[in-house]
């Protein structure tokens, strides 16, 4: 595994600071290289790449040494760094919290054990959870294993109404917001509750981190997470009003200096306004959808975003950033994470120079 000396480590954490802060002139561009030859044997046995499709009796030591032989194929270039997080699916708290996980090729699904009514229900965490205890046993294994060679990411967690809504069959939790609004309030601020428990005590496994992330891998210097609502989705702007928006802006006033929000799908749109009106909020990701138009069409998105005085998290092609720099007008607050082969990476390394980002980090 490429191993970063502590100035390296510097020079990054001082640029993804500057970059938080509009202070850097340069978008931030984290690029791995895949495929290079690792300097360890490949462990023998079962081998995944993402942690939940470790069967649960596979032992935390044997998927540490895989990591390591994983992280090992990659160089990391401009704003890029070894990290890595135990992806047990979006919403894993839902788990922590006694959902029933469902394990499957593209993805995890959560759901209830049996389905109680929603005004007996209660968001409580079991501290007794495989899932949870699976990952607090990898978070404590990886931090001695590593020592501060890695960041581990945090898992991904969801907060607001996400997670309530998955213990719940969605028509009779749309009739909840009309029937028992407040029963459908205090579910949001249960998991609010529990979203900023588990940021903390899973960070604080953490501590040989030489700086914190969760999904996207952007570096900061406290524990932090991306929020969403996908379910928002589904509702109007009066419901968004009254069970959503007023959950982010705790989280946002919870973590203000580092914080994005996953815009997933045109049917968010409908409250990007109300969104982007939050003081604090730092960056927002867009997610356009399988089977939707091409990114050209949504350059007024991404304009709409910067205007807000938003940072943009960006996850289309590389072939588009030009697109998108003559969009914005530089791409000064953009941040993408972009990847190939050793046969790609002159080419990545091209584009790296045509946005002023150094191969290798320094202050820029």
């Amino acid at each position: 595994m490429e191993i970063f000396k502590k100035s390296r480590w510097d020079c990054l954490k001082d640029n993804y600071e500057s970059w938080w802060t509009d202070k850097l002139e340069r978008p931030l561009f984290n690029v791995e290289i895949h495929g290079n030859a690792p300097d360890m044997r490949k462990p023998e046995g079962v081998f995944h790449e993402v942690f939940s499709r470790y069967a649960l009796d596979v032992p935390m030591d044997v998927i540490i040494r895989n990591l390591d032989y994983q992280l090992g194929s990659v160089k990391y270039a401009g704003d890029g760094y070894p990290s890595w997080l135990p992806d047990f699916g979006a919403g894993v708290n839902a788990a922590f919290a006694g959902a029933k996980h469902i394990v499957r090729p593209e993805s995890v699904w959560f759901e209830a054990e049996s389905p109680a009514p929603l005004d007996q229900f209660t968001l409580r965490h079991h501290a007794d959870n495989v899932i949870y205890r699976r990952i607090a046993e990898f978070y404590q294994k990886a931090n001695a294993y590593f020592g501060g060679c890695v960041v581990l990411g945090m898992t991904h967690l969801n907060n607001g109404i996400d997670i309530p809504a998955r213990f719940f069959n969605g028509v009779d939790f749309c009739l909840g917001m009309i029937d028992s609004p407040e029963e459908i309030e205090r579910l949001v601020w249960e998991n609010h509750a529990l979203f900023e428990f588990y940021i903390q005590n899973l960070s604080a496994l953490m501590f040989n981190n030489p700086g914190y992330s969760c999904w996207g891998n952007i570096l900061a210097n406290e524990p932090w997470m991306g929020l969403q609502s996908d379910f928002c989705a589904m509702i109007g702007p009066d419901h968004f009003d009254r069970f959503v928006l007023p959950e982010l802006k705790a989280c946002v006033k919870k973590m203000p200096k580092y914080n994005f929000y996953h815009l997933d799908g045109r049917e968010e749109l409908v409250h990007l306004d109300k969104i982007l009106d939050i003081k604090d909020l730092q960056i927002v990701q867009w997610v356009a959808g399988d089977g939707e138009q091409t990114d050209d069409a949504w350059m007024w998105l991404y304009r709409k975003i910067r205007d807000a005085g938003k940072k943009i998290w960006y996850v289309g092609p590389e072939e588009n950033l030009e697109m998108l720099a003559e969009t914005l007008g530089s791409l000064k607050g953009v941040y993408w994470h972009g990847s190939g082969t050793p046969g790609e990476e002159d080419r990545l390394f091209r584009t790296m120079e045509k946005f002023g980002v150094p191969v290798t980090p320094g202050i820029a």
